[in-house]
Parts: structure tokens; C-alpha cells; sequence
């Protein structure tokens, strides 16, 4: 991601990293021939959502033919999906869990508890050498 980070600001004229008091947006609006206009705030929320709606149908339909369950799952694809995703595999990589916590910017560590499965799946895996011993004639 650094990478790329560092492609793009240099794509808009910047240096490949931004010093403490750069005021630029990472990611800024576009006029309407698609020049990036560095002196505002930036795209909002709303628009990083529906560019990230219409770049999950691009993928949809090009999985359409060949793998429809995989299309309709793509489809209903969020910005929030892909935190809940972040949130996950940094818990799998074994980040602190109260860092990732932080970073979720979840308040309580029980929502941040939510997202591990590994525990869940090792319990259920657990779970199946348990055998009853039943009695037989």
C-alpha cells in the first residue's frame, strides 16, 4: 500500500511522502475533467462508498458467468465489509488485540472480540473429539 501511496504522489506532482504539515488529501476531489484539486478536503465518505459500490459490480459482473454465488457475495460488499475484513486479519496475524482495538477505534473490547474466529473454530475443532460412551450389550 506504501508503494502505491508513494506512485500516486508523485502521479500528482508530490513528494512520495507527505511531511508532517502537508495538507494535502490522500485522496482529493476531481474537476470535472479529472484534474485532482489539492487545495480542498477531499472526496467524502459517501463518494469513497459509491466508488467502491461500482468497482464491487465491475467485479460481479465479470464473476457473473462463471461463478454467480461468488458474484452475488461480491455484490453485497461494503466499505464496512472491507473493515471488518482489516479488523480480522490483523487479529489472524497476531497483532496485540488492544492495538487492534485501538485502531478499530471500538470502545469496548468485546466488539473488537467479535471479530475473532480462530478461538471459535479451535473450540468447535475441540469440541468434536468429545465422543459419548455408550454402553453396548
Amino acid at each position: 500500500m506504501l508503494n502505491a501511496l508513494m506512485r500516486w504522489r508523485r502521479f500528482l506532482g508530490l513528494s512520495s511522502l507527505p511531511s508532517p504539515s502537508d495538507k494535502v488529501p490522500l485522496l482529493p476531489s476531481v474537476n470535472k475533467v479529472g484534474k485532482p484539486n489539492l487545495a480542498d478536503e477531499g472526496i467524502k465518505p459517501r463518494r469513497i462508498n459509491q466508488i467502491l459500490k461500482f468497482l464491487f459490480e465491475q467485479a460481479a459482473l465479470k464473476l457473473d458467468e462463471k461463478h454467480p454465488d461468488k458474484a452475488d457475495k461480491i455484490r453485497q460488499a461494503s466499505a464496512h465489509w472491507g473493515r471488518h475484513t482489516s479488523v480480522t486479519q490483523k487479529i489472524k496475524s497476531g497483532m496485540d488485540r488492544e492495538k487492534v482495538r485501538q485502531d478499530a477505534r471500538h470502545t469496548d473490547m468485546r466488539t473488537t472480540n467479535h471479530y475473532v474466529h480462530d478461538e471459535e473454530e479451535a473450540r468447535v475443532m475441540e469440541s468434536q473429539k468429545h465422543k459419548l460412551r455408550w454402553k453396548t450389550e
